[in-house]
């Protein structure tokens, strides 16, 4: 049955795979032919490797009893789909890369790992982005020629370990997020893969996991879950639309996408139809193989059993996992939250603060200039990160994009709101030319006069206010590091950021999100002193003392105006809980990146990251994989480190909202 249901998928997908007619290879189906230069190469989950996951169940019976007759590394009773591209293209399966030697990699190489993703997972194996790390050492090697490259074609799949791996870790409280991170994720790595010189690259859509009898047996295996298809069909709308994009910059048809969503649905409606006309067919939403106790797998050896159609002992399962149904209805309210969110679409965002949620208005300064930008969005505009800032992710938190920067006010549609926020600057003057926050409220309400928004606008609109850091280092280097008055310069910085939280609320914003100070002496820039070991305590204090004072005048300003207006974000305190989930990983696995080291930085105390020398040569160097870090430089956070953050934010962002559903 598991055989039969590949064979109407691969049936399915087969007019999606034309564009490979293979020039020159043998026409009998099945027959290979070893002198083809087409090479295929598999990047993914357990969905597409042939073997490369060794310990697992799919070296263990009854995998591979269909075919090859034998356990052999698929989780499977015989041919996935890699083995099915591979027999369309008339050339054997790749060789799994763990099994690879000189002379068995001319069909080309299989990097996919069951259990893995996009991002990592529960599973210690290769994400997606270490796939294609060895994909490039191979070419590294030269074991693959320019031509092999050209002509070959690469089978890309992976997402369902992501989504359930974010179930466990609680990063699917923010599902919006964390969808258009996974599917940026892969619009990076399938560029990457083109630029290593595949012209051809098939793309797997996400499996309607609803169907999947893992989740399904919540219903009996009656029918699928239509709220975990609904996951799968907004990741694939969004990954059809980066495929489009990435096609367009190609100039060409480079990505095509194989639709194993609504295959999936078609082969299982085909049977369900089968199954109606002659009862006693299976059921096509229950395994062949499943397992006596929960938490074992098809393979466990003294649980294994073959199951037939036995209801009782599906019903007394579904007993055994009330965190099945706990997940299912998480999954309920997050997708009523998203769509409560909908309905935020006329919701503006402005921004006032510093570069940590500057979107460009810096114009002449390393955020325009590389290596800034390169993982979003994948070129410098304006941020002083690698990727997106705190900005970027409160706008899609409130389902829009991010603001216009104030100097491309003219040019650009300001229907999201305005950032008015400016790298180096602070609540008050800083060493750095460029408006202190009162200049960027004054901006606003000019624009407020222009009439560029209505009264309606601004009532229901959000303001995100952040700043201080600048303020600090302004003062200690004026003072020569001295802390001597600054308990006085503190009082002074709440009293000023008092009058303009009033200001902004004044001018007509309700609901305003104001950032705490963030432990500035966790700055890769004082860590430096220490080899990046640990953060210095005493600028942790006035970080500390700063972030209780605002805290205290918030709550004394809601208490005033009678109603919670104003919504702090804690940055302190997310930024020590990310270091420290970091760190305990580190200590757990010391190739991991330590989280207080910046990813990029100078060549040399005389450099910094973007420095280039009168040549024009990089006088900075990037960590391996900017993913894994939390600090992109001396001061700023990477686009993991935000994300992190971010994360650690939602439940003070949904007091933003929770009043507009």
């Amino acid at each position: 049955m598991a055989k039969h249901i590949l064979c109407i998928i691969s049936i399915f997908l087969l007019p999606f795979m034309v564009f490979t007619e293979v020039k020159g290879a043998k026409k009998s189906y099945g027959i290979y032919d070893s002198n083809t230069a087409r090479k295929l190469f598999v990047f993914g989950d357990s969905y597409v490797d042939t073997g490369n996951f060794v310990h697992s169940e799919s070296y263990k019976p009854p995998n591979g009893m269909t075919f090859p007759g034998t356990p052999a590394g698929r989780f499977c009773d015989g041919r996935i789909i890699t083995d099915d591209i591979a027999s369309f293209l008339k050339i054997e399966s790749p060789t799994p890369y763990a099994l690879r030697n000189s002379s068995n990699m001319q069909y080309g190489i299989n990097f996919a790992h069951g259990g893995t993703g996009i991002f990592n997972t529960s599973i210690n194996g290769p994400n997606m982005t270490v796939q294609i790390d060895s994909f490039e050492k191979l070419i590294q090697q030269n074991i693959y020629t320019k031509i092999d490259l050209q002509s070959s074609i690469a089978l890309v799949n992976a997402g369902g370990n992501d989504y359930t791996n974010a179930l466990k870790t609680g990063r699917i409280l923010d599902l919006p997020a964390f969808m258009e991170s996974l599917v940026e994720q892969m619009s990076v790595n399938l560029n990457r893969i083109h630029n290593l010189g595949i012209n051809k690259v098939a793309v797997g859509l996400l499996q309607p996991i609803g169907c999947l009898p893992a989740l399904n047996v919540i219903s009996l295996r009656t029918n699928c879950i239509g709220l975990l298809n609904l996951v799968s069909k907004d990741h694939n709308k969004k990954l059809l639309q980066a495929i489009q994009k990435l096609n367009n910059q190609a100039g060409k048809s480079v990505f095509i996408t194989l639709d194993l969503y609504n295959s999936f649905l078609s082969a299982i409606e085909t049977m369900q139809k089968k199954r109606a006309a002659n009862s006693t067919l299976m059921n096509p939403l229950q395994p062949c193989c499943d397992v006596k106790n929960l938490g074992d797998s098809c393979g466990t050896s003294e649980n294994l059993y073959f199951v037939m159609s036995v209801s009782a002992k599906i019903s007394s399962m579904v007993k055994q996992i009330p965190s099945v149904t706990t997940l299912l209805l998480l999954f309920f309210f997050i997708l009523r939250e998203v769509e409560g969110a909908e309905r935020l679409g006329e919701v503006k965002l402005f921004v006032f603060g510093d570069s940590y949620v500057d979107t460009g208005n810096l114009v002449n300064s390393i955020s325009y200039k590389p290596p800034s930008g390169i993982t979003f969005p994948g070129t410098p505009a304006g941020r002083f990160s690698d990727g997106r800032v705190l900005t970027d992710y409160i706008a899609s938190f409130l389902k829009i994009k991010s603001p216009t920067p104030y100097v491309f006010r003219n040019s650009s549609e300001l229907q999201y709101g305005i950032n008015f926020a400016h790298g180096g600057t602070g609540i008050f003057n800083t060493l750095n030319e460029g408006p202190n926050m009162t200049v960027q409220i004054d901006w606003f309400e000019r624009v407020i006069q222009q009439k560029i928004y209505t009264k309606t606008d601004l009532e229901s609109s959000v303001a995100l206010v952040s700043a201080a850091g600048n303020d600090y280092a302004t003062f200690l280097q004026r003072k020569q590091g001295s802390m001597r008055d600054i308990h006085v310069f503190t009082a002074s910085l709440i009293q000023q950021m008092s009058i303009n939280l009033r200001r902004i609320h004044g001018l007509g914003i309700n609901k305003i999100a104001v950032g705490l100070l963030e432990p500035i002496g966790c700055m890769p820039l004082i860590t430096a002193a220490s080899s990046y070991d640990k953060c210095l305590q005493p600028l942790n204090f006035i970080s500390q003392n700063y972030s209780q004072m605002l805290l205290q005048i918030v709550q004394e300003l809601n208490k005033e105006l009678g109603k919670p207006v104003f919504v702090t974000l804690d940055l302190y305190n997310s930024f020590l809980s990310v270091l420290a989930t970091m760190q305990k990983r580190r200590s757990e696995d010391p190739t991991l990146m330590n989280p207080l080291k910046p990813c990029c930085e100078g060549v040399s105390t005389e450099y910094y990251c973007g420095s280039v020398d009168e040549k024009g040569e990089k006088k900075y160097g990037l960590c391996e994989k900017p993913e894994f870090s939390f600090f992109w430089e001396g001061v700023h956070l990477s686009h993991n480190g935000w994300y992190g953050v971010y994360t650690m934010l939602y439940s003070s962002l949904r007091n933003l909202i929770q009043t507009k559903l």
